[in-house]
């Protein structure tokens, strides 16, 4: 067979191989989940407490996610350019037919101008009204979750081993789609605040001890904790 005839052939197997690797791994991210839940003792939905109304949901979920209250930042986007992200929400501040930006207003008027993060706030989030975030280190420098942050290609698998390594860690995570649907973010949720160091300690931990036990996975699509 001419050379050129080669190359077609092999790069087809090179993709049923690639192919059959990630179905294979993900068989055995299945296999590996089974057996922890077969060994662990299961928690029966009606032993669990769950909020019965609107307002203690939104409670709930506000202790949880709001680490700061006295300030929060709201996404925005800018229809003109595309461009979108998130800044402090304050009050709106005019001046010379120009809205001074957050940064401006916090150095004329310190902290009181801002938006706390309160609990309508917090339920117009999950109504869909709005989109806002939590800054998640206290001004004391602690926190009240650490969030790993994958994305890219392989996120599912990157994600998937961080995950079972909290679950060997006896340590309870949350998985989060991304926005994008391109990625995932896997929460630890503390039932107190911690020293946030402390907390991107136990993180890198997770981290260091799913990629030596699965070396064929590089985490490569690890971009930061929150």
């Amino acid at each position: 067979m001419a050379p050129e005839e080669e190359i077609p052939r092999l790069e087809q197997q090179l993709r049923a191989l690639d192919a059959e690797r990630n179905h294979l791994l993900e068989e055995l991210r299945k296999a590996q989940s089974t057996a922890r839940r077969s060994s662990r003792p299961s928690l029966a939905l009606d032993e669990r407490t769950y909020p019965t109304t609107a307002a203690d949901r939104v409670a709930l979920f506000h202790s949880l996610f709001a680490a700061r209250t006295d300030v929060y930042p709201r996404r925005w986007e800018n229809a003109r350019t595309g461009r979108s992200g998130y800044s402090p929400h304050c009050e709106a501040i005019w001046e010379n037919g120009r809205r001074l930006k957050p940064t401006e207003i916090f150095q004329r008027f310190g902290p009181r101008k801002f938006s706390r993060l309160s609990l309508s706030v917090a339920e117009a989030h999950l109504r869909g009204e709005i989109v806002v975030g939590t800054y998640a280190i206290r001004p004391d420098d602690t926190c009240i979750f650490l969030a790993a942050d994958f994305d890219g290609d392989g996120w599912k698998w990157d994600a998937a081993a961080y995950r079972e390594e909290c679950d060997r860690l006896g340590v309870q995570c949350l998985v989060e789609i991304s926005r994008s649907g391109n990625g995932a973010h896997v929460w630890i949720l503390f039932a107190e605040a911690v020293p946030a160091a402390l907390a991107r300690q136990l993180g890198s931990l997770v981290l260091t001890r799913a990629s030596a036990r699965q070396p064929y996975l590089r985490l490569d699509t690890y971009d930061r904790f929150f």
